[in-house]
């Protein structure tokens, strides 16, 4: 899997799946986590599907 996040504290690249650094186990930022993606896709397929309906 591809590795696009950076650790603020080691540098360490990390992917997107995880709440945690595997190296040095600090917490991701909420931007690098998968929940904010998903919902955004949720949302956006939502109102892409109510624009089309309506």
């Amino acid at each position: 899997m591809l590795r696009i996040f950076g650790c603020r504290d080691c540098g360490h690249k990390m992917r997107l799946a995880g709440s945690r650094c595997g190296y040095c186990r600090a917490p991701k930022e909420i931007t690098q986590r998968v929940f904010p993606y998903a919902v955004s896709l949720t949302v956006f397929l939502l109102g892409v599907a109510l624009l089309l309906a309506g």
